[in-house]
């Protein structure tokens, strides 16, 4: 923990149980809250935990646990949807009840909106991840009824297991499981202080949006098309000469050459930067704008009349409308603001 400094921190078999103080193990000079689900039927063994930086609003989701050892948290962050993050311990490979307890507690966090995580020793041997985050089960494998409902489990909830690498004695035990592939960055595999290795996730908290590099585009309505073909023309010469020794795929490299050659002598190209996208604009939105900007063109040419200019308004004022309309959805999206709570949202009053 000195090392890699985590805002969250997951962990399994805790052995814990009432008789310890959270202050023996987490003491608050760590700068960590302390979650703790100890094993509940008194026998030694199992208990799961996890511990978040002081910064975060962090609170435990009694209303999501299940007959299992398993353990949720949600962490809420400004301007962000909330992370749900669960500890789960999966005593042994044979235990199809836990499985079945974590089907249940998935089903109760469905609905709530916000990225989730699940984690901890989930004890699937049988199991191999390739690259693709796809399992496999291994042959050997005597309880394939358990490992299919768990496949099932992943793709019931739209879940994705990204680690690939062993963790324990040659198996992937320990695993990660998400519901937005696209937030994590890295995963990497650590010797640990048990008989089982450490995980370690960096992850986004909120999805990014890539900026679109400068790019050409052809125009070609405007090109030159009695030049191209006399250029494709004159090129046929060079194209089939030796065509008896060449192979189909020289011929074709040969052609595909001169069809480009051509059109970047013949087609102009505008050059298109990045724009700042705005995710509250739609499709819809878009082309309404197209269609404004048009009728402004006609009438900047005087090529308009009355009804011509009465449209240019009246379009002018919905997207107006529209614009603030989405912009609204938008953000009551982004800030987890319900059905009751919308009528009263203002935009304005967010600084």
């Amino acid at each position: 923990m000195d090392d890699h400094k985590p805002d969250i921190v997951v962990g399994t078999e805790s052995w814990l149980n009432k008789e310890h103080l959270d202050s023996e193990f987490f003491p608050k000079s760590l700068g960590y809250t302390p979650f703790r689900e100890d094993r509940a039927t008194g026998k030694k063994g199992g208990g799961v935990f996890i511990l978040v930086r002081d910064c975060f609003i962090a609170t435990k989701q009694n209303q999501l646990k299940t007959a299992c050892e398993i353990l949720w948290v949600k962490i809420e962050i400004v301007a962000c949807k909330p992370l749900y993050v669960a500890a789960f311990y999966r005593p042994h490979e044979t235990d199809f009840d836990s499985a079945l307890e974590l089907e249940k507690s998935l089903d109760l966090v469905r609905s709530l909106k916000g990225t989730k995580w699940i984690l901890g020793d989930f004890n699937y041997p049988k199991f191999s991840w390739d690259s693709e985050h796809v399992p496999t089960i291994l042959p050997g494998c005597g309880n394939h009824q358990i490992y299919e409902h768990f496949t099932n489990l992943l793709d019931d909830h739209c879940l994705i297991q990204m680690v690939t690498e062993n963790t324990r004695l040659g198996n992937i035990l320990d695993l990660f499981l998400t519901s937005n592939i696209t937030l994590v960055d890295d995963i990497q595999i650590h010797a640990g202080i048990s008989d089982h290795d450490i995980i370690t996730i960096t992850s986004k908290i909120k999805p990014t949006t890539s900026k679109q590099k400068p790019r050409n585009i052809p125009l070609y309505r405007k090109a030159d098309w009695n030049g191209f073909r006399n250029f494709v023309s004159d090129a046929k010469p060079d194209i089939l000469k030796d065509y008896e020794i060449l192979s189909i795929d020289e011929l074709w490299s040969k052609f595909k050459s001169t069809v480009h050659a051509g059109i970047d002598k013949y087609v102009p190209i505008k050059r298109c930067g990045s724009k700042k996208a705005l995710p509250w604009v739609t499709q819809e939105i878009k082309r309404l704008i197209r269609k404004r900007d048009k009728l402004f063109k006609k009438i900047k040419t005087g090529r308009s009349n009355d009804r011509c200019k009465k449209m240019f308004h009246d379009l002018k004022q919905t997207i107006k409308q529209k614009i603030k309309v989405s912009h609204n959805s938008y953000l009551e999206n982004i800030l987890e603001i319900d059905e009751e709570q919308s009528s009263k949202f203002n935009t304005k009053k967010i600084v």
